[in-house]
């Protein structure tokens, strides 16, 4: 995904959400989904794209696009 050039952190911010605090990093980079995809398995987090929600063990969260 890469051409071997250094991966530029423009900026980070923690967000207090209902599963813990995240830290969310903004990075100059083409493929910033797989990122996230990494983040939320760390966080043992599911995310159910039928119904759109973020689920962690009793904790559910439906995400809405605008």
């Amino acid at each position: 995904f890469s051409n071997n050039k250094p991966i530029k952190l423009l900026k980070f911010i923690v967000v207090n959400t209902p599963f813990s605090n995240i830290t969310f990093y903004v990075l100059l980079i083409n493929t910033p989904f797989l990122y996230y995809l990494r983040d939320i398995d760390k966080l043992r987090i599911y995310f159910n794209n039928i119904n759109n929600l973020l689920i962690k063990g009793d904790i559910i969260v439906l995400i809405i696009y605008k």
